[in-house]
């Protein structure tokens, strides 16, 4: 193997094909999904930063990514934000990455069929929850909604027990009370 991370390159392009109303937010928080609920391979690490997990080789493979035209990145000054969509070039990178995806695809496509129609704002919480979870040693339904409202606070508890429960529901957190 050249070293080439063509299994990267391909789940970007496949993430583009395949989620609606995809932008950068949307796109990290989708792969720190695939990773860390999916756990699927894939060569990004993550810390956390405003939005939530992001990781910086992921925003520069993105870059390389869109350079290849495995997807388009339009600008839009009205929603503020960077529309990504697949490219000329997303089907090749996606079939260059075949043999490392497929194993992976049914965890993939789930994921993306469950989070791929949430908001970046949702998966922004979501996201942040999961992050508290597994990096702050927030193992109670209490100290995981303070965790998470002071990384997060413009959420309100509501909304953040709202979501833990739906992680819990989902068999994604497993608290104690």
């Amino acid at each position: 193997m050249s070293g080439t991370p063509w299994k990267d390159y391909g789940l970007i392009s496949y993430i583009s094909q395949n989620v609606t109303d995809l932008g950068k937010t949307k796109l990290h928080k989708l792969v720190y999904l695939i990773k860390e609920v999916g756990k699927v391979p894939v060569g990004f690490n993550f810390r956390f930063y405003n939005y939530g997990p992001y990781s910086d080789n992921l925003a520069e493979t993105l870059d390389f990514v869109t350079s290849l035209q495995g997807v388009k990145m339009n600008y839009d000054s009205t929603a503020n934000m960077y529309e990504i969509s697949a490219g000329e070039n997303a089907a090749k990178l996606v079939e260059k990455a075949t043999a490392e995806l497929e194993p992976n695809k049914p965890t993939i496509d789930g994921i993306l069929t469950a989070y791929g129609n949430k908001t970046a704002k949702e998966l922004e919480l979501i996201t942040t929850i999961l992050y508290a979870n597994k990096n702050y040693e927030a193992k109670s339904v209490e100290a995981l909604t303070h965790t998470t409202k002071n990384l997060k606070p413009k959420f309100s508890l509501t909304e953040i027990r709202a979501s833990i429960g739906q992680l819990q529901a989902s068999d994604l957190l497993s608290l104690t009370q």
